[in-house]
């Protein structure tokens, strides 16, 4: 028997070539028939995970932290994919042993790359905390290593402090300069600190440092290359926004990895779950100033993540970094621009220039409008005086004058309404005439003639210090 060809041959682009021959159901092999003939058999393969397309709210939610991994996200899949599995030691063993806090340096590199060679490239290092029984995460980047400058200690001190722990277990390995930084967070923290070391070269022994170190780097790339396609542009390891960057890694590792019991870092340490309304890291939004800056109004900023200690948006500005409490998105074609991202120049620990080390403020400056300046000081102000209070009885003992809105205004039994000069005279006079009303006069002129002394005495300190100066 000749084959014949096939008049309609297979196409995977339609529907046809999965119609089931004759003799045939689709997904049954053919048992060969009664006479026993040869049976066909394959074993079925085990096919690849086929994500699902995720719809619009998704993807907007995912964008915002990255978090937990998603297959169908280019920027998760980019930075290396999922982790394994980690589960934190049983609540026996961390009960027996107490809080313990480990950390660990990293580096802000491009690739993955040795300690050393980091080192050797001056690239800005990293450092990572995290609390073995919350899983808070607290990253960093720090101008150098070691125990200076003062202000990475001390924050890192503030940190474990607001964790809760009275005394604790700090770990770090063996190197000299976390040894140092150890030694000054024990320092700086008013309740006890025990710093413990891991052997030289088993890193597992400080597994838990370890996996903070490699979720916030992982983190990182994520956010670097989801930042980086969103603007079009690549951002080096050593620009600014990255110092945020890390910052930010630690915050949503902390408010939105959701450990193997069910709560996050942050619902651990505060008894709640994170409520501020976020957006993409590096996103252009609109942000009102504190209520401090007068004459506040919306204006364009960068956001840059979430001040940890007080719950507060970061912005960047043109003037410098910033903290507000109200930001407002906007539309998909406003949301990113790489000419302001590119433009910052503030870090965490130098928020306006760069340079200076100094907390983030409120505002880089108080703008000044017309309408709202101070009143010039007088440097020679006149003094001051109250004059005699005037009491109703008074009146009614000695009577009203006429045209006074003062006196209209105690038979009404109202107050605030001065005296005119005239009825204020005439009234002295006449309470002078009587024997009480005479002692009240005099008490008063008394009273003003101390205090016009006072006023002067202070008058001529004020002199003398101003001429010392000047001299």
């Amino acid at each position: 028997m000749t084959c014949q060809p096939c008049a309609s041959p297979i196409r995977p682009d339609c529907d046809d070539w999965l119609t089931p021959v004759d003799g045939e159901e689709r997904g049954e092999e053919d048992d060969g028939g009664a006479d026993g003939g040869d049976i066909e058999e394959g074993r079925r393969p085990r096919m690849a995970a086929n994500p699902r397309a995720p719809t619009r709210a998704e993807v907007d939610e995912h964008m915002a932290t990255h978090l937990p991994y998603r297959a169908w996200c280019p920027h998760c899949v980019v930075s290396g994919g999922r982790d394994k599995q980690h589960f934190l030691k049983e609540e026996e063993e961390v009960a027996a042993r107490g809080p313990m806090v480990a950390a660990d340096y990293g580096f802000l590199s491009d690739k993955a790359e040795s300690r050393e060679e980091s080192e050797r490239k001056g690239l800005t290092p990293i450092l990572i905390m995290r609390d073995r029984g919350s899983g808070a995460t607290l990253s960093m980047a720090v101008p150098s290593k070691g125990e200076e400058p003062s202000w990475v200690p001390q924050r890192c001190a503030r940190w474990i402090d607001s964790l809760g722990h009275q005394r604790m277990i700090l770990k770090t390995d063996q190197e000299p300069a976390i040894r140092a930084w150890a030694r000054a967070v024990a320092r700086y923290r008013d309740a006890a600190t025990v710093p413990e070391m891991s052997p030289v070269g088993d890193s597992q022994s400080n597994g838990v440092a370890e996996q903070a170190v490699g979720e916030v780097k992982k983190l990182i790339a994520t956010l670097q290359h989801a930042l980086a396609a969103a603007l079009k542009v690549d951002i080096a390891a050593g620009s600014a926004v990255m110092t945020w960057l890390v910052e930010y890694a630690g915050v949503l590792l902390t408010r939105h990895k959701v450990r193997p019991d069910g709560k996050t870092g942050y619902e651990m340490v505060r008894g709640k779950r994170a409520s501020l309304p976020m957006c993409g890291f590096g996103e252009k939004v609109l942000f009102l100033p504190a209520k401090s800056v007068p004459n506040r109004k919306f204006e364009y900023g960068v956001y840059l993540g979430v001040l940890q200690s007080s719950n507060e948006l970061l912005v960047a500005t043109d003037a410098g970094v910033v903290k507000v409490r109200t930001i407002k998105r906007l539309p998909d074609d406003r949301r990113w621009d790489a000419e302001a991202v590119l433009a910052i120049m503030g870090t965490p620990w130098a928020p306006v220039d760069g340079a200076t080390t100094a907390p983030v403020p409120v505002a880089v400056h108080f703008p000044v409008y017309e309408g709202n300046l101070p009143p010039a000081v007088d440097r020679d102000p006149a003094v001051q005086v109250r004059a005699m209070r005037l009491q109703k009885a008074d009146f009614e003992a000695h009577g009203y004058s006429d045209g006074c809105r003062g006196c209209v205004a105690v038979r009404r039994s109202a107050h605030g309404i001065p005296h005119t000069a005239a009825c204020r005279a005439r009234m002295e006079a006449a309470m002078a005439a009587t024997p009480e009303g005479a002692d009240r006069v005099r008490r008063d002129a008394e009273r003003i003639d101390a205090h016009v002394a006072r006023a002067a005495e202070r008058e001529d300190e004020q002199g003398s210090k101003r001429r010392r100066i000047v001299g």
